[in-house]
């Protein structure tokens, strides 16, 4: 599971969170509904249940993109390393 936490954002800002496996494909992806206010903070998170005993391992990449007025505004990325 990725999360962000994130300060300041203004009515209708759209996130996204996604996470990529090590290989590039598709982990998961969270799209929230656009805010129905300005927040002075806000919590997403995006992932799913395990469903081998372990992960494959390899570098895990998550990205966190706010949209406002259909212009991206905000993209962090970050990664987590799976070893064996």
């Amino acid at each position: 599971m990725a999360y962000v936490r994130t300060i300041g954002l203004q009515a209708k800002d759209l996130q996204i969170l996604t996470v990529q496996f090590p290989d590039g494909s598709p982990f998961a992806e969270y799209r929230a509904p656009p805010l129905d206010n300005d927040k002075a903070q806000a919590f997403v998170t995006a992932g799913r249940r395990r469903s081998k005993p372990t992960w494959p391992t390899g570098s895990y990449k998550a990205t966190y993109t706010v949209m406002r007025d259909g212009a991206e505004v905000l993209r962090k990325a970050f990664t987590l390393e799976i070893g064996e």
